[in-house]
C-alpha cells in the first residue's frame, strides 16, 4: 500500500513479469513447477494486488498530483464553482478496470464464496483484497464528491441543472463512492472478531479514509438526502468501534479518533447554521480539487487538536504528527478544502 502517495515506479516503466502464482514447496530447480489444482497458492493476494496497485497509480496520477499542466489547466477555466467533464470521463474509465478486476477475480479470492472455503490462507488472501479493492475504488471516486461539497458551498446555492447528463453523472459517482465507504466500514468493523484481516495499520487508514467520505456526504448538495443519511450512524459506529479497537496497538488511532469526532462536530454545526438543500449541479467547468500536501512537523508528535478549542482552521494549520502518523493521515487531510472553515 502507498498510503495515498504516488508510487516511486510508475506503472509501464518495467516489464518485469508477475511472480507464477506457485507456492514455493511446488517450485523445482530444473523446470517451472506446478501447483496442484485443488490448491490455492498463497501467492495470489500478492499477484493481484499487484493488479490492483497499477490501477491505483493511474487515480493517484490522475487525479492526486499537482503537477504544472494540470495547475495550468485549473487556471485556464473559470472558477464558477464546477468540476471538469474530463474527470468524469476518466472516472468512468478507470472504474471500468476496477470492475473488470472485479469480475475476472477468481472465485476463491471472492469473500462471498469463502463460507465454503476449506484452506484458510484463502480467506485471509480474499479478505485483505477486498478491502484494498474497496479503498482503491474510494480513492476513485472521492475527488468528485469532494468537489461537490467545497464547489455546493463557494456557489451557495447550486444551479438548477437536474436535465443535465453530466449533472446525474457526478450523482452516480458520489452515492457509490459513500456506498463503497460504508461497505469498507462495516467489513472492517466485521472482520475484528476474525484473524483474518488486514494488518493493523491499513485498517485504521480504510477506517479513518471511510469517515471522511461519511462527513464530505453530510455537506453534498448532489448527494441525494436518504444517501446521505441512511446508514450513517451505522456506519459511523463501526469505523469509531474499529479505532478503539486498535487505540491500545496503533497510536495514531486515538489521533485520528480526536480527528474525526472534532470534524464531525463541525460538519453538524455547518448544517445548523446552514442546511444542505439537495439541488442538481452543472459539472463543466473546472477540474475536481486536488488535494495539496499540508505541512507537518514530525518533531511535534505530542501535539495535536485541543477539543476545548475545536477544529477551526487555526487547529488544522498548526496539526502535527509523527512521521508514521503522517504516512496515514496526511493525504486525508491535506484535500480539506471541501470543510469550509472560514
Amino acid at each position: 500500500m502507498t498510503f495515498g502517495r504516488p508510487t516511486m515506479i510508475s506503472a509501464g516503466s518495467w516489464d518485469t513479469p508477475a511472480p507464477a502464482m506457485i507456492d514455493d514447496e511446488y517450485l523445482r530447480v530444473d523446470g517451472e513447477g506446478t501447483q496442484p489444482s485443488r490448491s490455492h497458492s498463497r501467492m495470489c493476494l500478492f499477484a493481484y494486488s499487484t493488479q490492483l496497485f497499477e490501477i491505483m497509480d493511474e487515480i493517484l496520477s490522475s487525479f492526486y498530483i499537482q503537477d504544472s499542466t494540470r495547475k495550468h489547466k485549473q487556471k485556464d477555466k473559470d472558477s464558477d464553482g464546477q468540476w471538469s467533464i474530463n474527470d468524469l470521463t476518466n472516472i468512468l474509465i478507470i472504474n471500468t478496470k476496477l470492475d473488470r478486476f472485479e469480475n475476472t477475480l477468481p472465485q476463491f479470492l471472492k469473500v462471498e464464496d469463502q463460507q465454503s472455503a476449506s484452506q484458510t490462507h484463502a480467506t485471509l488472501q480474499a479478505k485483505v483484497l477486498q478491502s484494498r479493492f474497496l479503498f482503491v475504488r474510494i480513492m476513485l471516486l472521492r475527488p468528485v464528491l469532494l468537489a461537490s461539497v467545497a464547489n455546493g458551498r463557494a456557489r451557495g446555492e447550486p444551479a438548477n441543472t437536474e436535465r443535465c447528463l453530466d449533472h446525474s453523472l457526478a450523482k452516480e459517482v458520489c452515492t457509490l463512492c459513500i456506498k463503497t465507504a460504508q461497505v469498507l466500514l462495516e467489513t472492517s468493523y466485521h472482520n475484528l472478531d476474525s484473524s483474518y484481516r488486514s494488518p493493523g495499520w491499513h485498517v485504521v487508514y480504510f477506517a479513518f479514509a471511510g469517515a471522511i467520505i461519511l462527513l464530505a456526504a453530510q455537506l453534498s448538495y448532489v448527494v441525494p438526502a436518504d444517501v446521505r443519511n441512511q446508514s450513517f450512524d451505522t456506519s459511523w459506529s463501526c469505523c469509531i468501534k474499529v479505532l478503539e479497537y486498535y487505540r491500545l496497538q496503533i497510536s495514531p488511532a486515538a489521533k485520528a479518533i480526536t480527528i474525526l469526532e472534532n470534524l464531525k462536530e463541525k460538519v453538524q454545526a455547518m448544517n445548523r447554521s446552514n442546511p444542505v438543500t439537495e439541488a442538481p449541479q452543472s459539472v463543466d467547468g473546472p477540474s475536481v480539487i486536488t488535494p495539496t500536501q499540508i505541512e507537518t512537523n514530525p518533531e511535534n508528535i505530542d501535539s495535536g487538536i485541543s477539543g476545548e478549542t475545536g477544529f477551526g482552521i487555526e487547529g488544522l494549520n498548526m496539526f502535527t504528527m509523527d512521521p508514521l502518523t503522517d504516512a496515514w493521515f496526511t493525504q486525508q487531510m491535506s484535500d480539506m478544502s471541501w470543510l469550509d472553515f472560514t
